[in-house]
């Protein structure tokens, strides 16, 4: 179907590329769409991509359009 994401295969991407670039991870959490494009990926206009750190206690629960994506500490 088009316009659909493997949101499992750009979670991976995107954390282990956190964890290999401190850079990347600062901004992947600060502005993530800007970061996901400067990284050469596409995420949907109408998702809200919010990125927290793995222990930050912020509530992650999803609503319409918005996702979460967690960073766990790098292992």
């Amino acid at each position: 179907m088009p316009g659909q994401i493997d949101w499992k295969a750009l979670r991976a991407v995107l954390i282990a590329r956190a964890w290999g670039d401190q850079a990347f991870r600062m901004a992947l959490i600060s502005d993530p769409r800007a970061a996901i494009e400067q990284a050469g990926l596409a995420l949907p206009e109408n998702i809200d991509l919010r990125v927290v750190e793995g222990d930050s206690g912020v509530p992650v629960e999803e609503k319409l359009g918005v996702r979460y994506l967690v960073l766990p500490p790098k292992p």
